[in-house]
């Protein structure tokens, strides 16, 4: 009898071992269930039912594959902050335009089963350090309680919710350090699937201006999207705008580079991405990301990234010059570089100097803050405010915790920061690529805001990998 049930057993974990390393699973968690089956639901009719059930209907796939494999969870919400705004714009084109779309909600309610991780981890009965996620959870309590005072409005409880659940995400990831590199390979897996899916819908929706993507940007209004033209959008693929998706984009492909032929060749591709988002700000994370993976990489890393690089640069020149990109295309994407070396001559840095130059007025007449809402956003457009875009993560947090908390929230970061370089220089260069990718947070965060929304689940699961794998490490050395 003994002898049955052990070849069942045996049998079953074989078999299942053949279903992980499938990869079908990975399919399914990261397009078929964020993506195909919302879009066919929409496409067969019932938008606005489907608008009001999407957030639950991902609340309950999260809990699902929780409770399934906790290992692909990570990609499954990695796939939804991607897809979702694409799902939105189909919705409202086909059943009208809702500036506070459900859709937009749903990724966060895929963060909800994150919490008890989080408050575990607040009250030190988690993995790992405490004092820096409380020091954070202070100054959220504090940035809504004073939107509140000002502007009472369920926007203000979005902004905290765009600032806190990353943040859970991470603690969650953190919690579960024992499968740190089963959730660190399903991580980079996730990315050979999704970058691809953005770049290739981004180079369609630059060359053919699809009509939900032109009916989005009239609705709002955006000036700095370009216009809803082919050859005139700044692209923003599948996400809710040309930096998300652009920052999105370098740091997969900071991760992607060091992970064989496959990984570089998706990363080299995923360059005309970013190139048609005109987003300079990414050019700088990714040079930044590369240089500290090149340094703390292997030999065998360092030699890939020079090859790899060499060869995109000479293909990048020679496209640019090849007669097959037309020169509409070439001239707007070498202009948009050149201001590098010419910024006086850049409307959009003038712009954002004009920004820079009135932080301090507003810092003054605020030094506690002014709390969530400081931002141009969906969330603040729906209030009716009359705000300016703040391109720079290190100003909105001051303008909205004030000097004091802003400058707590920064240490409890760079805490964070050092606990991921210890954890970078183990599994022999291996992790390179991800500190790379908090080095590139760090390095855009005065240009761009990173910790918070879709670009900061992406930041602080990296975060959440790297103290994953340092406290996964110490337990195996204390056994």
């Amino acid at each position: 009898m003994n002898t049955t049930a052990q070849a069942i057993g045996a049998a079953i974990h074989q078999r299942r071992t053949r279903y992980d390393q499938s990869g079908w699973p990975l399919w399914l968690v990261v397009v078929v269930i964020p993506l195909l089956l919302p879009y066919t639901a929409l496409s067969i009719g019932g938008g606005s039912a489907i608008r009001l059930i999407f957030p639950g209907y991902i609340f309950v796939c999260a809990l699902w594959i929780i409770g399934w494999r906790k290992d692909i969870y990570l990609p499954f919400v990695l796939a939804v902050f991607a897809f979702a705004p694409f799902l939105r714009r189909v919705a409202d084109f086909h059943y009208g335009f809702a500036l506070t779309n459900p859709i937009l909600v749903a990724p966060y309610f895929g963060l909800l089963p994150t919490l008890p991780s989080f408050f575990r981890q607040l009250t030190g009965r988690g993995t790992g350090p405490v004092w820096p996620f409380a020091i954070m959870v202070i100054c959220i309590g504090v940035g809504e309680f004073n939107a509140m005072l000002q502007t009472p409005s369920v926007s203000n409880v979005f902004e905290a919710i765009r600032w806190s659940l990353p943040l859970s995400l991470c603690t969650f990831i953190i919690e579960h350090s024992a499968m740190a590199d089963m959730i660190r390979r399903r991580f980079i897996h996730a990315f050979l699937i999704v970058l691809p899916v953005l770049t290739l819908y981004g180079i369609y929706q630059y060359a053919y201006a699809p009509p939900w993507d032109d009916a989005w940007m009239l609705n709002i209004g955006s000036t700095s999207f370009g216009e809803p033209e082919p050859f005139k959008i700044r692209v923003f693929s599948m996400m809710n705008s040309p930096y998300s998706v652009a920052i999105y984009a370098v740091m997969g492909m900071i991760i992607l580079s060091a992970e064989g032929l496959l990984g570089l060749l998706e990363s080299a591709l995923a360059i005309g991405l970013v190139a048609v988002t005109l987003v300079r700000t990414a050019w700088i994370g990714l040079l930044v990301g590369l240089l500290v993976q090149f340094i703390r990489g292997t030999p065998g890393t360092k030699l890939v990234l020079i090859a790899g690089a060499g060869a995109i640069t000479f293909g990048c020149i020679a496209l640019l010059e090849s007669p097959l990109i037309p020169p509409d295309i070439a001239n707007i994407v070498t202009e948009r570089l050149s201001t590098f070396t010419a910024l006086g001559t850049d409307v959009s840095a003038n712009a954002r100097q004009g920004v820079y130059s009135s932080f301090f007025d507003r810092l003054a007449d605020a030094p506690f803050g002014e709390g969530f809402g400081v931002n141009l956003s969906t969330a603040t457009m729906a209030q009716k405010r009359n705000l300016e875009a703040i391109d720079s993560g290190v100003l909105e947090t001051f303008l909205t915790f004030g000097v004091i908390l802003g400058t707590a929230y920064f240490v409890a970061l760079a805490a964070l920061v050092a606990e991921a370089f210890r954890a970078s220089r183990l599994l022999a260069g291996r992790l390179a690529g991800f500190f790379g990718v908090v080095c590139c947070s760090i390095a855009i965060c005065p240009l761009g805001v990173t910790q918070v929304g879709e670009v900061g689940v992406l930041e602080w699961s990296v975060f959440g990998i790297l103290v994953a794998t340092a406290y996964s490490r110490e337990a195996e050395r204390t056994r």
